[in-house]
């Protein structure tokens, strides 16, 4: 299996718990778990299996529970994973600007990662300026927010 798409079924951070266990080594590519609930201590297992994994491209986190503090944990890890491409948060209404210093600082940690996805996240139109500013170093990188 190379694609899990796992959207809106209350999965929340136990199932993420077992479900990033799983994942850590396993050769899925594509890992969608929107719409379950997933908080700050679900991201918490999501970014020790990032750690290790080196097959994961694509990590679909939308309309969930994220707040700074997960977004912390997650760009954290990321500085470490040199796989993921698209990283998916869109709609995590906690996100707001406190996440901005440790999006950038992982921008320029991150070469693999191509698209991050804030959509609906509560940025504030200065933070998204300074997302946009960031990311114009890196060639063929998309960020929506």
């Amino acid at each position: 299996m190379s694609r899990l798409y796992f959207g809106d079924n209350q999965v929340a951070d136990k199932g993420v718990q077992y479900l990033a266990s799983t994942v850590a080594n396993s050769s899925l590519f594509v890992l969608g778990i929107s719409k379950n609930g997933i908080t700050d201590e679900g991201v918490h297992y999501l970014s020790e299996m990032l750690k290790t994994n080196h097959r994961l491209t694509v990590l679909g986190l939308e309309e969930n529970e994220i707040s700074n503090s997960g977004v912390e944990k997650l760009t954290n890890a990321l500085k470490y994973n040199c796989t993921l491409q698209r990283l998916l948060l869109a709609e995590n209404k906690t996100i707001n600007n406190t996440s901005v210093s440790y999006i950038t600082d992982m921008i320029h940690y991150n070469r693999s990662l191509k698209r991050l996805d804030l959509r609906s996240c509560n940025l504030s139109n200065s933070a998204k300026a300074k997302l946009r500013e960031v990311v114009q170093i890196r060639k063929y990188f998309e960020l929506f927010v």
